[in-house]
């Protein structure tokens, strides 16, 4: 799983093509995605009966998921790309540039820590510096929420197989590694966290709604396609036949979770507390 990419250039390019926000919320007008609402939910439920003052949304990038889980108020968005850090800013978020392998932050200040669509973007080597960088910043008994990509069997990589562990979505997307859930559960403890509760995912339906969106975007280019579906910056609020689509989008993952619940690969929430 050797990958010598640099993560910071990789986002960098990746938000500059837009290829960012499909695998973000969105507008937090719109739509989340077609796993968006349940990862949302499941990281509420996560803090549930928890009120951090302060949280650090780690890569964050405009901070919409982060906004959605916790609220603006008690969150602070640290990213490495700095025109995502300018849009967190212009929407009125508190946000500072930064590496989540270096955070610039003093140790021991956290409540709490989220990391979404993160870790999968960092080589192997740099996944453990990462996880106890979140460690480090938080105080005793604080919580880190980390949604990532664990590698095991899904139709997906029949559909797109690629190198390694790698699909070709992992590919397209940025992706630089796909740890085993064991693997990161191993992360995890040698940084001082004691693993809460594991929900992981697999998709099923999910790759066939992908193969269909790839091929619009493939007839109406990428950018009237990102526009069609309401992801573009700044846009304006869509209207009613937007939203149902973006809900019918929202299906095929639900289906899979009544399906396939508890399954070894695809999308995996940690909930973590550091002794």
């Amino acid at each position: 799983m050797k990958n010598e990419t640099d993560p910071i250039a990789e986002s960098r390019r990746l938000y500059a093509a837009g290829r960012w926000r499909r695998e973000t919320c969105g507008d937090l007008r719109f739509s989340l995605g077609p796993l968006g609402y349940v990862v949302v939910a499941t990281l509420r439920r996560c803090l549930r009966g928890r009120r951090p003052n302060l949280v650090l949304d780690l890569g964050g990038g405009e901070g919409f998921i982060g906004s959605l889980v916790v609220g603006a108020e008690n969150l602070v968005v640290i990213d490495a790309v700095e025109d995502a850090v300018r849009a967190a800013r212009d929407r009125g978020a508190r946000a500072v540039v930064g590496d989540v392998r270096r955070l610039p932050i003093k140790g021991g200040v956290a409540d709490a820590v989220l990391s979404s669509d993160v870790l999968e973007h960092l080589t192997p080597a740099d996944v453990p510096t990462a996880v106890e960088e979140m460690s480090r910043v938080l105080r005793s008994g604080g919580v880190a929420l980390v949604h990532t990509s664990v590698y095991g069997f899904y139709l997906r990589r029949w559909l797109r197989w690629g190198p390694g562990r790698l699909d070709g979505d992992d590919l397209k997307d940025g992706h630089l590694s796909r740890l085993t859930a064991h693997e990161l559960y191993s992360t995890f403890r040698r940084a001082g966290f004691a693993v809460e509760k594991y929900v992981f995912y697999k998709h099923f339906l999910q790759p066939l709604v992908q193969l269909l969106e790839d091929a619009a975007f493939g007839l109406i280019g990428e950018k009237k396609a990102a526009l069609k579906a309401g992801k573009t910056r700044g846009g304006k609020r869509p209207g009613a036949f937007t939203s149902f689509a973006a809900g019918v989008r929202a299906v095929p993952p639900l289906f899979d979770l009544v399906l396939f619940g508890r399954a070894p690969g695809g999308a995996s929430i940690f909930r973590l507390k550091k002794r």
